[in-house]
């Protein structure tokens, strides 16, 4: 018994072992980015994000490609996505689910490190990635890293590395207009996918309040329509048409301190009164450039996928026959 009892012991030691030497590696990692001016995001333990089923469905088929079993199959490591979309769509939200869905640690390669640096700093920041793999480097605002005099060299090393890639690193790539992007990086091979995210469509938008409104009231989490009848959901969803996802969450954060200023304290409720309120004070980034963000639109739909489905929901308006009104 006495045995048994020191066999566990050891084990126990070796884990702890194990567990001390997993967190000084992760340390060491984290100081190697943070010496290339690299932002090393370890802890990605973000909520859901509403909508955008088919880039989820998606991204289950790239935890496959990481697997064993995909390299016995011959099959080739993923190199990466370029998520196009208007500002505040969830492009940068969703780098973060991604990440910790596929249990990688997020590396955010800012453009004033990149420009900062220059070509050859750049390269090294691409072989300190590889040497940290498994990771998932971010590029927000993409087609600005190739806009100046060293842009054909960023761009010649990045092709390159991308052609070249071996190791278990996944790039999530992020901007506005498609149209600036070099055509080379949008050329088959470069990157597996390109993704257009719209605006939510109406369950989505449902979705994406629901989440937000849950931080605050509770109510929104523990029933299927939260606080509110699908007719008083009605009313919000189509009051908020071409809103973008960051722009629900303040919503929700708007009427959240507009209950706790008038002494609701812990008890915050929010209701349609409430939404409607907020949705005044928070205007859309439609409403004051719709030929602008119609313009980003049009350009990318033909040459991307569709981020989500957008299928036909309860929440979806009847139609209007006007010719029988």
């Amino acid at each position: 018994m006495e045995e048994i009892i020191v066999g566990v012991r050891a084990n126990q030691d070796v884990i702890a072992d194990i567990e001390a030497f997993s967190d000084r590696l992760l340390d060491y990692k984290y100081s190697l980015f943070k010496s290339f001016g690299l932002e090393f995001i370890g802890d990605t333990t973000t909520k859901d994000i509403g909508g955008m089923d088919l880039v989820k469905e998606a991204l289950e088929e790239v935890k496959m490609d990481f697997t064993p079993a995909a390299r016995e199959c011959g099959l080739p490591l993923p190199r990466g996505w370029i998520l196009v979309g208007v500002p505040g769509a969830g492009k940068t939200y969703f780098a973060k689910i991604c990440a910790q869905k596929l249990g990688f640690p997020l590396v955010n390669i800012g453009i004033d490190v990149v420009k900062s640096g220059g070509v050859a700093k750049f390269k090294l920041l691409l072989n300190r990635i590889d040497a940290c793999a498994p990771n998932m480097p971010y590029l927000d605002e993409f087609d600005k890293f190739f806009v100046d005099e060293h842009g054909k060299e960023l761009l010649g090393i990045l092709l390159t590395w991308l052609n070249e890639k071996s190791s278990s690193t996944f790039v999530l790539a992020t901007l506005n207009r498609l149209e600036n992007l070099p055509p080379e990086l949008t050329r088959a091979g470069r990157f597996d996918r390109i993704f257009y995210v719209d605006f939510p469509g109406s369950d989505e938008r449902k979705q994406i309040l629901q989440l937000h409104c849950a931080r605050f009231d509770k109510r929104y989490e523990q029933s299927e329509h939260g606080a509110m009848s699908i007719e008083e959901w009605l009313t919000i969803i189509e009051a908020t048409n071409k809103y973008t996802g960051a722009e629900l969450a303040q919503m929700a954060i708007v009427a959240a301190k507009a209950q706790f200023y008038r002494g609701q304290g812990q008890n915050i409720q929010i209701n349609l009164d409430s939404l409607l309120m907020a949705r005044n004070r928070v205007k859309s980034l439609y409403s004051r450039n719709p030929e602008g963000v119609l313009a980003i639109e049009n350009r990318a739909k033909a040459f991307t996928e569709a981020a989500s489905s957008n299928k036909p929901t309860v929440l979806e308006l009847p139609p209007i026959d006007i010719y029988n009104v």
